[in-house]
């Protein structure tokens, strides 16, 4: 017959409302007592004994005797969720780790180890003694052993002892459970957790980068030869032998540095152990054994002098390494070139085929070391997400595919394939290069996966972005040798006529790229210069129109006095971008907000740095008018425009501006307006746009208040850009004067 059950409030825990709340609310017949010793052999109920300090005395003596314990967290929890109180055998303080079973390794004192245990269980958790698929997370003290490699194996979390104690510092928050990621990631054991590493035959800065990875993932560093030393990292290209004096208890190549950070465990050192080079074996030598190897050295020696003979005559350099394809595909290349009368041709034309073969089966290798890896399921997660892997290699198939049927036909002619697969490629590399380098600044696991693959000899210790950028250096290096090729061909082969086309191919491939990406770069300044401008049209953004040059100037002209026309207002500055075919004029703002502000904020967005004034088309500039420099007057312009098509008014319009750079730079400013305006309305003479004028023809009343306006303008153009000129004076003249000017310029210039 069941038993009923009561609760024992033990010690201060029965002054807490929230306790005797929740008792109330389970319906719990409770009594408080200051020990609870004295309910230890009443056998009419069933008695729970609810203790707040696990580490008492009171609870020490109630669990010697065998005592039914809770927690309060307990009792909160499950008048909450309105069930009954859990029956078990120990002491149960909360229920933080109800779901979690633990295992323990790299632990040598016992009673941290019994500690760790006692909370465990005090927080629900289970433990078992060996690392079975049952277990959720390993608690390590270190990064060897059969059970810290079985966790990496199954991707199970493995982590420090602090997990356990953070989790019994906060096991009076209900809410605060163990299996919480952002925790588990908090206390994760690094992959170099108390190891010592110490690096031998690299660099000054490669050991001194290596040394700070080592700190940030949790390992300490040493020099060679240290005793507290645990791991010799060695660069296996760079050192063959170690001496007696080196020993440490791991020596591994420097690919297990690597791999260790890319899957943020330590990885298994018996898989990259460093294996020194084997020395001949020594036998006792008798005289016919001496005999023999006399004989050996001798065949051996003639050998050699045969095979360095042989070399002499060949005017080749050494070849590089091949795979056994390559050696099969250098026998049956010599078929693909005629016979020639010259037999060091046609080897020589053979060898250049092998060469341009071995180039294309290159580009293969690349694309499969590095981008397969990445998609697929790493341990401890992707690498990179999918949307820098999308930005690194999605203009690489097209390259791999034309290069895969380079390679399987070599006289078939692919121009039109390249120029379609090479200019995206081409411009989209910069963006390509930018994205490689971020993400192998800010995620460790990638750049230990691009120094993974950089150790590889198929990459010959070249990065992803000297690999990627290497389709568009092999352009150069196949018309080099194709250039080569056709000198040393006949020009009564058959093949010399198609050398010669293939080669014009190429070059002509070679200038679309480049030509594809001017344009491509063009285009992102003309939209960057777009995207700074406020209230510009829209159809300024075009494919045809390119940046050309952008200054800086101060409008002289006053329209309200009938002297010039102006954009804004006399003395105000106003910068000319020009186009190609336009010339766009726009005010910057004195005071607008950064442009560089986090993406995170919830402001609104920020000012635009210009305003947008007016687009004037270049075809509706009649001349560029060039002030004569004076003592007053400093690097001043005018433009002559023709009149609006909305205004009534068909007289001509003038605008006069100073630039704020020097002279000799509106010199070439001119000239390159004028050859536009020039190029835009179809017209051979550039001389005949540009007019010199003195500046008494172009004179400018100057009032008190309009040459204030015109030193404060002055003024702030020299703060800004610090090359501002004398200020502009000019002497009164009647109004006519301007006038006349205008008309004169006008009926001389009319086209």
């Amino acid at each position: 017959m069941a038993l009923d059950a009561q609760v024992c409030l033990v010690g201060e825990i029965a002054r807490r409302d929230d306790v005797l709340k929740a008792l109330k609310k389970m319906k719990m017949p409770y009594v408080s007592s200051e020990t609870g010793k004295e309910f230890l052999k009443d056998r009419s109920c069933e008695t729970v004994h609810v203790v707040d300090d696990f580490e008492s005395y009171e609870f020490t003596d109630l669990h010697v005797n065998g005592a039914r314990i809770l927690g309060p967290p307990i009792i909160l929890k499950k008048a909450e969720e309105d069930e009954a109180l859990p029956c078990c055998n120990r002491p149960l303080f909360c229920q933080q780790m109800t779901t979690i079973v633990v295992c323990f390794t790299g632990f040598t004192r016992k009673e941290q180890l019994k500690r760790l245990g006692e909370l465990v269980h005090h927080m629900g958790g289970s433990i078992r003694k060996d690392m079975t698929s049952s277990v959720t997370h390993l608690v390590a003290n270190s990064t060897s052993g059969q059970k810290y490699r079985y966790a990496v194996s199954l991707g199970k979390p493995i982590v420090k002892r602090d997990w356990v104690e953070h989790i019994w510092e906060r096991r009076a928050d209900l809410g605060h459970l163990g299996s919480d990621e952002e925790l588990i990631t908090r206390y994760k054991v690094a992959p170099f957790f108390n190891l010592v590493l110490s690096f031998h035959g690299f660099t000054e800065d490669e050991k001194k980068h290596m040394e700070d990875q080592t700190t940030s993932q949790g390992g300490s560093f040493s020099p060679v030869g240290d005793p507290t030393c645990t791991h010799l990292v060695i660069d296996e290209n760079v050192i063959k032998e170690l001496t007696t004096d080196i020993c440490c208890p791991r020596i591994v190549k420097q690919e297990w540095f690597w791999a260790s950070i890319q899957i943020d465990a330590c990885a298994d050192e018996h898989i990259y152990k460093f294996e020194m080079a084997k020395t001949p074996r020594t036998f006792k030598m008798t005289p016919t054994s001496i005999h023999s190897g006399r004989k050996r050295r001798l065949k051996d020696s003639i050998a050699a002098l045969s095979q360095t003979a042989d070399q002499q005559d060949t005017p080749l350099p050494p070849r590089k390494r091949r795979s056994s394809a390559r050696d099969a595909m250098s026998v049956s290349c010599s078929s693909i070139l005629d016979a020639t009368q010259t037999p060091d041709n046609t080897f020589f034309a053979a060898t250049i085929i092998c060469d341009l073969d071995e180039e294309e089966e290159e580009e293969e290798w690349c694309y499969e070391v590095f981008k397969e890896p990445l998609e697929q399921e790493q341990t401890g997660g992707p690498i990179l997400a999918k949307g820098d892997i999308k930005t690194i290699f999605s203009k690489i198939p097209d390259i791999c595919a034309v290069h895969q049927r380079l390679k399987v036909d070599l006289e078939s002619s692919y121009a039109n394939d390249m120029r379609e697969a090479y200019p995206p490629f081409v411009n989209y590399f910069e963006m390509t290069k930018h994205t490689i380098q971020k993400c192998d600044k800010e995620l460790p696991r990638f750049h230990a996966f691009l120094k993974i693959c950089q150790s590889k000899p198929e990459c010959g210790r070249q990065g992803l972005t000297e690999l990627l950028i290497r389709p568009v250096q092999r352009l150069p290096s196949m018309i080099l040798l194709l250039s080569d090729l056709f000198k040393r061909t006949d020009s009564s082969h058959p093949d010399h006529k198609h050398l010669e086309k293939a080669l014009e191919s190429l070059k002509g491939v070679a200038e679309h790229i480049n030509e594809d990406r001017r344009k491509a770069e063009c285009r992102t300044q003309l939209f960057d210069i777009i995207n700074d401008i406020e209230g510009v049209p829209a159809d300024l953004l075009s494919a045809h129109r390119t940046f050309i040059q952008r200054i800086e100037a101060i409008e002289l002209a006053d329209s309200h006095t009938g002297k010039g026309d102006n954009f804004t207002e006399k003395g105000s500055s106003v910068s000319m971008i020009l186009f190609s075919d336009t010339l766009e004029i726009c005010k910057k703002r004195s005071k607008y907000a950064s442009s560089h502000k986090s993406p995170h904020t919830t402001t609104k967005p920020s000012q635009k740095t210009h305003k947008h004034i007016e687009l004037l088309p270049l075809s509706h500039i009649r001349r560029v008018l060039d002030v004569n420099e004076t003592e007053t007057c400093h690097s001043a312009f005018a433009l002559l425009c023709k009149p609006l098509m909305e205004s009534s008014s068909r007289l001509d319009r003038l605008y006069m501006f100073a630039l704020t750079i020097g002279n000799e730079a509106k010199a070439d400013w001119l000239k390159t307006l004028c050859h536009h305006i020039a190029t835009a309305t179809c017209k051979t003479d550039v001389d005949n746009f540009l007019c010199t004028i003195d500046p008494e023809e172009l004179e400018i009343t100057k009032t008190k208040y309009e040459q204030g306006t015109i030193n404060k303008a002055v003024r702030a153009a020299k703060k800004a850009t610090k090359k501002v000129g004398r200020t502009f004076s000019f002497n009164k003249t009647p109004r006519r004067s301007v006038n006349r000017a205008v008309s004169s310029v006008s009926t001389v210039s009319a086209p």
